[in-house]
């Protein structure tokens, strides 16, 4: 909020290190919009910028998924403006909330806003609250519980994702500039063995969500059971791995691109 920080220290970091990309996470399957400057020297940003303009967000991607049992968002009542990636429109559920913020009680958040809950596990208390730190982190791509210790409170938890890095907008940068090194056949050079290795990382922790997801799965459809029997609606299981996959193949991003009639522009050294 302080102007100095928007003006005079961004000036003077674009002055030290570059332009950075801007970049929405919700563009990349997040379930809360976090729109950031990245500066990095992985690849030129013009690159990512002009890649990531052919990107779609993965299909079916709602709020609700990452839901605990007996909670509901509010309803799209107006669409997302610039700089925010358009994924929220009127009369279609909600896609995505607003910034998740490390302050509790911020104003998107707080009762029929659009990022408050109504919380109607207890019929009778039925309740306006904000996203628990579980649905936070399945919102911005991290497994359940990551942030989970003995020590900490559900709002230290909810604190610590505010200060966060989104790891679908992560993961995306990071697949941007790998698909930009084995197009250029670069896949020799130190920084796309890096790049490979964090893939190879990060297929792994994909791999241990989905198991993670599948014992999910189990204990949902038993809960799934007993809620029919008590006549409450069943429980919704989030399948927050974005299939990136599909998303990110590198030569057809990049084919895609270089068409762009901006490309050659965006990108000239």
């Amino acid at each position: 909020r302080d102007p100095a920080i928007s003006k005079q220290d961004f000036s003077r970091i674009c002055s030290m290190i570059g332009q950075p990309v801007t970049l929405d996470a919700a563009q990349f399957g997040s379930l809360a919009h976090r729109v950031r400057n990245y500066w990095t020297n992985l690849c030129k940003v013009s690159f990512i910028a002009a890649a990531a303009a052919f990107m779609a967000r993965p299909l079916g991607r709602q709020v609700q998924q990452v839901l605990l049992p007996g909670r509901i968002p509010m309803p799209v009542l107006s669409a997302d403006r610039p700089p925010q990636h358009p994924v929220n429109q009127p009369g279609t559920s909600r896609a995505a909330w607003p910034t998740l913020m490390a302050r509790p009680h911020s104003y998107a958040f707080r009762p029929g806003q659009p990022g408050s809950l109504l919380d109607i596990s207890a019929p009778q208390q039925s309740r306006w609250t904000e996203p628990a730190a579980i649905e936070r982190e399945l919102a911005m791509g991290y497994t359940a519980d990551t942030t989970a210790a003995p020590s900490l409170t559900d709002q230290q938890r909810c604190q610590l994702l505010g200060q966060a890095i989104d790891a679908n907008a992560l993961q995306s940068l990071l697949a941007l500039s790998l698909a930009w090194w084995r197009h250029h056949h670069l896949l020799d050079s130190p920084i796309s063995s890096a790049l490979c290795a964090l893939s190879s990382a990060h297929q792994r922790c994909l791999r241990l969500s989905h198991s993670n997801q599948l014992n999910s799965s189990q204990s949902a459809d038993a809960s799934s059971t007993s809620a029919a029997a008590a006549g409450k609606a069943p429980p919704t299981v989030a399948s927050h791995s974005s299939s990136m996959a599909a998303c990110l193949s590198s030569q057809t991003l990049m084919r895609k691109a270089e068409h762009n009639p901006s490309y050659t522009q965006l990108c000239a050294v």
